[in-house]
């Protein structure tokens, strides 16, 4: 076992509370700077120093007959599958922090995780108090959520788990709404602007009919470095005569592609949502979300519902904005800056 970071040993006097004969203060290290409850921070003290009762854990004593998984029973119950690569705890990472599930559920180990956080160049570190607080908040209701259907025989639903964890941060006043601190990039706006405005002649660059009663148009796209989870979102927003306003590129890290256009359609409706724009139509080449959209939720993987749901919900709240279908060949502005979005960040690595 690896030796632990200072941020992770005590390195003061235990401090017992008297009446219930229980550790109450663990130490003083980085973890309990963060603003979160010390039953959270407890629970961290453990699962750093892998002490929690977990089922793999416990079979190599008591030789269990059954260590599956409490969630999904297809796979061992390691601290890593259930707090991280689970169905179940994939899709509270997806809700809450979609930029970042798919880094998040692909570790390899949850305690080398823990680890990086000590690094102050790492995604995860102890300087972005923020959003380690949201991640310990999460880490300890799937934890809960886990508890309650071991003990109890109570199972609960992602969604469920997601209304306590907002519940729980509205509460302890922990912000539970992140904008993601990926670099943006407009650096390939020129070059958009010309994908816009010199595209194929058989492309439609003038509205039909349906497009009198929109503004704006808004190409919205994802685009994912082959045998990877790096891709890049992009949206360009433009006239209904493909007259340049602006575009936004982000690089991120997603499951696959119906996950990145998914997160990039997330992030285009904040931004609308953001900037209270209104007679908007959103154009992706993504048939599978757009029909998920406007048809059954159910045409995608339970994983990605919350976020479709999301998706929904902000949809309902702007005023005429809605979705449309397009070919590739007119989402062609988006898509190349997605791809520069993708590279940049593949270049980082």
């Amino acid at each position: 076992m690896k030796l632990l970071t200072p941020e992770w040993t005590l390195v003061t006097s235990v401090i017992l509370k008297s009446k219930y004969g229980f550790i109450k203060y663990f130490g003083h290290f980085s973890i309990s700077h963060l603003g979160v409850p010390y039953k959270c921070q407890l629970f961290m003290w453990k699962l750093a120093h892998q002490i929690l009762p977990i089922l793999h854990r416990l079979d190599k004593h008591l030789h269990l007959q059954n260590t599956s998984c409490y969630f999904c029973d297809s796979q061992v119950e390691t601290a890593t599958h259930l707090l991280l690569q689970c169905p179940f705890a994939a899709a509270i990472w997806s809700h809450f922090l979609p930029h970042y599930s798919s880094m998040i559920t692909s570790q390899y180990s949850v305690n080398d995780w823990l680890q990086g956080w000590s690094d102050p160049d790492s995604t995860f570190n102890f300087r972005d108090r923020q959003k380690l607080n949201l991640i310990v908040v999460i880490l300890w209701h799937i934890w809960k959520a886990r508890c309650t259907l071991a003990f109890e025989h109570t199972a609960q639903s992602p969604q469920s788990s997601i209304h306590k964890i907002v519940e729980f941060c509205r509460f302890h006043r922990i912000s539970w709404q992140l904008t993601s601190n990926v670099q943006t990039t407009t650096l390939a706006v020129p070059n958009i602007t010309m994908a816009v405005r010199q595209q194929p002649h058989h492309a439609q660059i003038f509205p039909t009919s349906d497009d009198h009663n929109y503004n704006f148009h808004m190409n919205v796209d994802a685009s994912i470095l082959p045998n990877s989870h790096t891709a890049g979102i992009a949206f360009v927003l433009t006239t209904p005569f493909a007259s340049f306003m602006t575009a936004s590129a982000s690089p991120i890290w997603e499951r696959n592609i119906i996950h990145g256009e998914m997160i990039a359609l997330h992030t285009t409706l904040q931004w609308l949502s953001s900037h209270q724009l209104s007679n908007v139509l959103i154009r992706s080449d993504c048939k599978k979300l757009v029909d998920a959209l406007y048809g059954s939720i159910n045409s995608v993987s339970w994983i990605d519902k919350s976020l479709l749901l999301a998706c929904c919900g902000l949809l309902n709240n702007l005023c005429n904005v809605s979705v449309q279908y397009v070919g590739r060949v007119q989402n062609k502005a988006a898509d190349t800056l997605a791809k520069f979005a993708r590279s940049y960040v593949s270049s980082m690595q």
